[in-house]
């Protein structure tokens, strides 16, 4: 039915659209109510009710986008504002996936009408939404209605290349539903047969950010009401008139799709780090969600051993070398994806030479990180608590080249320790949170607690191996006498 409006509309909008509102659409919504409201009607019934009322929303909406003959009145039946209007409340709307299967709107876009879109598409999305947040639709309805939208956002026309002139949505309506429509309905819908594309409708919006897609160029120029713009849209020069514009929105929405990576629950969390490379195409703000993500993640997670589940799930992207991602981290200030990716690598390795050799490299690279941003001071602690992680690991051996390293950290600790009144030979610390100073003593006290007692450990060793030497010298005396 789609394919034949639109085609319909493709070769005269203007004449589909008044027929369409000469058309006495009553009787149809008056026996949508009616069996809605029946309490004895058959299940199949109720179901192709519902069915043929999103048919007849979609045919609505079609006209109601592509044209101006819609009057207030039609507008309030078929969104059920009036009295006498669908009641959509009632109507079994959980196949609303195969009606709105999220490409409905994109092909109506690039050939229909002749005026800006822009308001009706927003009044249209946001009416499918409540039906999916409101109505009982299963996850793969929800994650239709998610692609519906997707489809658009980000999404620009270009008339011809002489003219330069460009439809897209105003920046503000992607705001609206980025907060109204993509993450309620990714938080609503937690199933893990759709919450990979959940996580990557509302995490990939940080791509365009960066670089808008290509705009569509039509291949017959339209009317020049259509559009709403004579800048392309995205990133641009500092004297475009534009500029400032999309850099307050690009900022706004990094900045919620920031907060809604901190404010998700553990099990989101470890998808975000498993499909994050194919959400997120920049490395910088995807370690920025990345650290967003654990700070959610060890908020909430509940598991006996959180840093082995971070550590099997987060993906650095293949682009990036095990080294040039490390660095990366450190550039962006992110200790906490750090941690992880260190943690990760260490854990691959079988305890021996190799792992000593990293487990160096570990304590080296830690000892170097410091934060250029007071925000991120506290999560230092994640970086010295794995260090002292290492070595009071049993395969953590006390040599020279451990005690060079050894030796950087303890520096840092005590650097980072502040003076007080009682410790006047302490330097200035470059930390401003007390409790990082305070972190950093007890961590200090607690590494020269680890040495210690690995000094006692070798030392009887060294003892008991003198002993055995000892023994078997004896023993080998007895024989040889």
């Amino acid at each position: 039915m789609r394919s034949m409006i639109t085609n319909m509309l493709k070769v005269d909008s203007k004449s589909v659209s008044i027929i369409f509102s000469q058309l006495n659409w009553k009787a149809l919504i008056e026996d949508v109510n009616k069996n809605a409201n029946s309490s004895t009607a058959h299940p199949i019934e109720v179901e192709a009710t519902g069915a043929h009322a999103l048919l007849f929303l979609k045919l609505f909406m079609y006209v109601y986008i592509s044209d101006d003959v819609i009057t207030n009145e039609m507008r309030d039946l078929a969104f059920g504002i009036s009295k006498e209007g669908i009641q959509w409340k009632k109507v079994d709307v959980g196949h609303i996936d195969e009606v709105f299967d999220g490409s409905a709107f994109m092909d109506l876009i690039k050939c229909c009408g002749n005026k800006d879109p822009s308001k009706q598409l927003m009044e249209s999305f946001l009416f499918l939404s409540d039906l999916v947040q409101n109505g009982n639709v299963k996850p793969i309805a929800a994650a239709a209605m998610i692609r519906e939208v997707r489809s658009i956002m980000f999404f620009s026309i270009q008339n011809n290349i002489a003219d330069r002139l460009y439809w897209y949505l105003p920046y503000q309506d992607h705001v609206i539903l980025l907060t109204t429509v993509l993450i309620p309905i990714s938080r609503l819908h937690k199933s893990a047969v759709v919450a990979s594309q959940m996580l990557i409708a509302v995490l990939s919006g940080v791509n365009h950010l960066h670089g808008w897609p290509l705009p569509f160029l039509l291949q017959k120029p339209r009317n020049i009401a259509f559009f709403n713009s004579v800048t392309a849209p995205g990133p641009s020069k500092p004297q475009d008139p534009e500029h400032k514009k999309f850099e307050e929105f690009s900022s706004k929405m990094q900045g919620i799709i920031s907060q809604y990576a901190s404010s998700i629950g553990a099990s989101e969390a470890l998808e975000i780090l498993n499909i994050g490379p194919q959400a997120i195409s920049q490395v910088d703000p995807l370690i920025s969600i990345y650290e967003e993500t654990l700070h959610s993640y060890f908020t909430n997670s509940k598991a006996n051993n959180p840093s082995s589940e971070v550590s099997a799930c987060l993906q650095i992207p293949p682009e990036f070398s095990y080294s040039e991602f490390l660095e990366k981290c450190m550039a962006n200030n992110a200790p906490l994806t750090l941690r992880v990716c260190l943690d990760q690598k260490i854990r691959q390795i079988p305890k021996g030479n190799a792992w000593m050799a990293h487990a160096l490299f570990c304590i080296d690279l830690c000892s170097k990180y410091a934060p250029t941003i007071a925000h991120y001071e506290f999560d230092i602690f994640a970086l010295w608590l794995f260090v002292l992680e290492i070595v009071g690991d049993k395969s953590f051996m006390l040599n020279p080249q451990s005690d060079e390293k050894i030796l950087l950290f303890q520096k840092l600790l005590k650097s980072a320790s502040g003076s007080t009144s009682k410790v006047k030979t302490l330097m200035p610390s470059k930390f401003k949170s007390h409790a990082v100073h305070l972190g950093a003593r007890s961590c200090h006290l607690y590494l020269d607690r680890i040495l210690l007692q690995k000094k006692v450990e070798d030392e009887d060793y060294a003892s008991q191996r003198s002993t055995d030497s000892k023994k078997i010298l004896e023993e080998l005396e007895q024989l040889l006498a």
